[in-house]
Order: structure tokens, then sequence, then C-alpha cells
């Protein structure tokens, strides 16, 4: 589809807030193709992106080292993620081609990271891939999208069979991120060795991912064959039946009980004593809110344990920031 006119009012809006590395038409059309019928809300989206990406202090000469930090290696050790340091092309549609694998203790993972650090650890994991989009692009001067090879086959189904765990309900944020400020950057996700109630895994799936990101997801039965129509036999990996070679695998490493978050550690992690807790009480259907006076500069610092599931937002303005 083609997007001139609508390419040219985004640029109008945004101005300067627009960074040059992220003006490019490629980097625009994907924006406007993921709301495509609905411009405004596309230049509210990514109004909101702006302003969160500036939050975490992420610009094209930040983002360049940011595979490598501690943090960031230690999140993808814990989820399986790609460390990006083996990404390849596919010819068949110019898209780079990264690898996931499940998650080995799920049980375990939310225990080890907070829920806001995992989100914003998430966005700079979009904010890297995305980075290497554009390098991709800008090369090539053809428009690139992501393809996720993803290793099913340590997923035991039994962990995900509840849509509402905690684990769950982090790759939902996970999904709302991708679906809110990158809903067209990834194209596939290739899902090899998938487990054997399949059906079950994908009634969860309906629920957490919204029905656009749903038939992205490509379940493979016999390699190389079913994957052919999405890849060359040079970009599938030679332990698929293609003739790619990689160095370079996803893990998921277990977790120790010492590793879990424990409660007051957040305090004690910024020199602060003695701070005192409120109790608070939501009936079903209500909601509660307060307001905390935040300066330029400062970091705003929360903990809270609930008995049953709620949903917390902090909201700067207009904007959720978290």
């Amino acid at each position: 589809m083609d997007f001139i006119e609508e390419r040219k009012n985004l640029r109008k809006i945004l101005g300067d807030a627009l960074p040059e590395d992220l003006n490019t038409d490629f980097n625009l059309d994907r924006w406007l193709a993921n709301y495509v019928k609905d411009f405004d809300l596309c230049v509210e989206r990514v109004k909101e992106y702006l302003e969160i990406r500036s939050a975490f202090g992420h610009t094209k000469e930040s983002l360049k080292n940011f595979n490598n930090t501690e943090e960031f290696l230690n999140y993808c050790e814990i989820f399986g993620l790609s460390t990006f340091e083996e990404v390849w092309v596919n010819e068949l549609d110019n898209g780079l081609i990264f690898m996931e694998c499940g998650v080995m203790e799920p049980s375990k993972a939310p225990h080890v990271i907070r829920a806001a650090d995992y989100t914003r650890l998430t966005f700079g994991y979009n904010e890297y891939f995305q980075s290497l989009i554009l390098q991709h692009e800008k090369k090539s001067g053809k428009p690139s999208h992501g393809i996720c090879y993803f290793d099913m086959q340590n997923v035991n189904i039994i962990d995900y069979i509840n849509p509402y765990s905690s684990i769950n309900k982090l790759f939902q944020s996970r999904v709302q991120l991708w679906f809110d400020y990158y809903g067209e950057l990834l194209k596939h996700a290739i899902l090899i060795n998938p487990p054997t109630f399949l059906s079950a895994l994908i009634q969860v799936m309906s629920i957490i991912l919204p029905e656009k990101l749903l038939s992205r997801f490509i379940f493979i039965h016999n390699e190389p064959y079913d994957i052919l129509p999405y890849l060359t036999v040079e970009a599938i990996p030679t332990f698929c039946g293609g003739s790619k070679e990689i160095s370079v695998l996803p893990i998921s490493r277990k977790i120790d009980r010492e590793e879990y978050i424990m409660e007051g550690e957040i305090w004690s992690e910024h020199n602060i004593i003695e701070v005192p807790y409120e109790e608070i009480t939501i009936n079903t259907s209500k909601t509660f809110v307060t307001t905390l006076q935040v300066k330029s500069g400062q970091t705003l610092l929360y903990e809270y344990f609930a008995s049953r599931d709620y949903e917390i937002s902090c909201v700067h303005g207009s904007v959720l920031v978290d």
C-alpha cells in the first residue's frame, strides 16, 4: 500500500520530535500500516512511543552496545531470547532472522525480575532489533522486517496452560508493546518442535495474542518442507534441513531460588531505609488512584504485594509510562 500522502502528514505533525534515524520512509510506512484505518490513532501512538523511548534514554548511539550490557544478557538468558550476535538475511523477502527458545523454568522466571524492569528491557530489546532493521534497510535499499525462528523443544505446555499465570502475564505485556509500537516489525514467527498438545497451546495463544498477530505464528511439523514457503534453503538452519550454519544458539538458564527478589530489596538497592507500607483494600470493579510528585531527574520507586490479580499503571499526564 502506498502511504505517500499519509507519510508526508505524519512528518509534518511530528516535526523535530522525530529522530533522524527513525525518519525513514520504510519505518514510517510500518507505523501507517499498523494503524492503516486510523491515522489519528497512529499519530497518538507514535507520540507515546517517542516519549517512552526518550524517557528510557534510547538513541541511535546508545543502542549500539545495548545487547552487550549485563542486564540485557541476563534478561535474554532467563527468557531464552536472542542476543542478536547472529542475525541473518532471508533473500526471499529481505527479512532479518533471529532465534528464540522456550523459558526453561517459567514458574520461577517472574520471581527474578520486576514487571517494570521486564517491560523496560523488552522495550530496549525491540529498540535494538529495530535498529538492526533500519541499518539493513539503509544498506539494502529495500524494506525489511523480522522473522523469529522459535524452538519449542523445551516448552512444557503445562506451564503455560493457564492464560492468566504470571509468566503469561509477562508475555502479554511483551505482546502489547509489539502490537502498539512495533506491529509491523515482525512478519513471521516460525515455531519448530511444537508440543504434542498443540490445540491447547493455540487456545492459550488466542487469548494472549491479538488475532492480527496470531496469524503470523507458523507451526512446523515437516522440516524443511513446511518452512520453504517462508525461507530460502540458505536461510534455514542445518538442524532443520537447510544449509545455514548457526554458531550462536539462544539458551534459557536454570534459576536458583537465591535469585528471587525479596521484599524491600528495591529500597536497599537505593540506600533507602524504613519505608512505610500502606494497606489498601480494593473491591471488585473498583480502582485506587494516588498522585505522586516526581521532579525532573528523579526516579519513581514503588513496591506492592497483592493477594489476587490486579492491574497497576503509572501515568504521566495522558501517557502510560509503565
